[in-house]
């Protein structure tokens, strides 16, 4: 959690799988206790010297993408559905470099 000017912000990484969506009721809970913002990413992991030009490679970062937004897009309407204010992001990279970039503020959210 990080504190700022507009009150408690919260987030979220997830990779839509089972052990995600207990993580997701948690988040849920602590951002309706704490009245706080809700940040959600997903990584499309892209290990250093995959090449993205690559037309293999595209096919994989575009079914990534398409699975990520769909799950982004369910994830943000139960969010709101519980009165929780959240943002989404998709990222790509290696999960826990991405995550932690976030979470450290290198990365505005």
């Amino acid at each position: 959690m990080t504190l700022s000017e507009s009150g408690p912000r919260l987030l979220l990484a997830t990779d839509g799988s089972p052990g995600s969506a207990v993580a997701e009721d948690y988040a849920f809970a602590l951002a309706r206790s704490w009245g706080a913002s809700l940040t959600v990413m997903n990584v499309l992991e892209s290990p250093p010297g995959l090449d993205p030009e690559n037309p293999v490679n595209q096919l994989y970062l575009t079914e990534l993408m398409k699975q990520a937004t769909s799950e982004l897009v369910a994830l943000k309407a139960r969010a709101v559905d519980r009165g929780i204010s959240v943002h989404t992001r998709i990222a790509t990279g290696v999960p826990s470099e991405e995550v932690l970039s976030v979470a450290t503020g290198e990365i505005r959210i």
